[in-house]
């Protein structure tokens, strides 16, 4: 409900935000009033068990988030998904349908507009492409390594 709530404020201001990005404010801005809650909840605990509980709450919470989050982004921005709407609506039902509605340079463009508006890169004085912030580009690193780790990319 929150979400819903804050991608209408953000269309109805036209905040210049990705929503990828507000999604991801927002799961981080929650964690305040859970832990709040969860501290008045869990008052009348003997000690020995407020900050386990409290790691548990703030856990499951983001655990929850994280897969919110991730099922949100593939249903905004999977090919896939895209590409089944596309069909049952019988937008696409040849091959070069595929071709006219999804040209590379679209979605090169688009993905290169997702990361600016997520401020993960800019463009500098000679036109070319920066990193600005180095989260997603981290988070890929250690996503790589997992996969390196469980053997999911050749060696």
């Amino acid at each position: 409900m929150a979400h819903i709530l804050a991608v209408r404020i953000s269309s109805f201001f036209k905040f210049a935000i990705s929503q990828q990005l507000l999604l991801f404010m927002l799961m981080i801005l929650w964690n305040i009033p859970l832990v709040i809650g969860t501290i008045i909840t869990i008052n009348n605990m003997p000690q020995i068990q407020v900050i386990p509980s409290l790691l548990y709450v703030v856990l499951v919470y983001n655990c929850i988030a994280y897969s919110y989050f991730h099922v949100f982004n593939m249903s905004d921005t999977a090919r896939r998904i895209r590409l089944l709407i596309a069909v049952q609506l019988k937008e696409i039902v040849r091959d070069k349908d595929i071709a006219e509605i999804y040209a590379i340079t679209d979605m090169v463009n688009q993905r290169i507009e997702r990361l600016v508006n997520m401020r993960q890169i800019t463009k500098n004085k000679d036109g070319r492409y920066v990193i600005n912030n180095s989260f997603l580009l981290r988070v890929s690193f250690c996503i790589d390594l997992w996969k390196k780790m469980l053997r999911l990319q050749p060696r």
